[in-house]
């Protein structure tokens, strides 16, 4: 199973403290996390990575560019149960994965895969 997020890249650095001050104004009831980002995913631009509830993604957002944080958001999937896998198995499931991506009606391929 998967919950629906808002994840959001931003490209200055941002701490915990200055998110949630910035969201509490946003007018934010949902969780708001921060996480470092991935390079190869996110991009060498990314200084963080902000999680919040998929409702208030565009409340965030703008929030943040208000504040003068340049970013950009999209709905993401978020597995609630992470299943470890094998360095094989992990290799084996991308590779479908992989396929599955070149499928013209495929837009993206979630995974609950507990990356190491």
């Amino acid at each position: 199973n998967f919950s629906p997020k808002g994840r959001l890249v931003v490209a200055k650095p941002l701490d915990e403290d200055s998110l949630l001050d910035i969201a509490i104004e946003a007018g934010c009831d949902g969780d708001v996390l921060l996480e470092p980002p991935d390079a190869e995913a996110d991009g060498e631009a990314a200084r963080a990575v902000v999680l919040t509830e998929a409702a208030e993604l565009g409340a965030v957002q703008g929030a943040l560019q208000g504040a003068g944080y340049d970013c950009s958001g999209k709905l993401v999937n978020v597995p609630l149960a992470p299943q470890e896998v094998s360095a094989e198995d992990e290799e084996a499931n991308f590779g479908v994965i992989d396929k599955l991506e070149e499928l013209d009606d495929v837009d993206s391929v979630e995974h609950n895969m507990a990356l190491t």
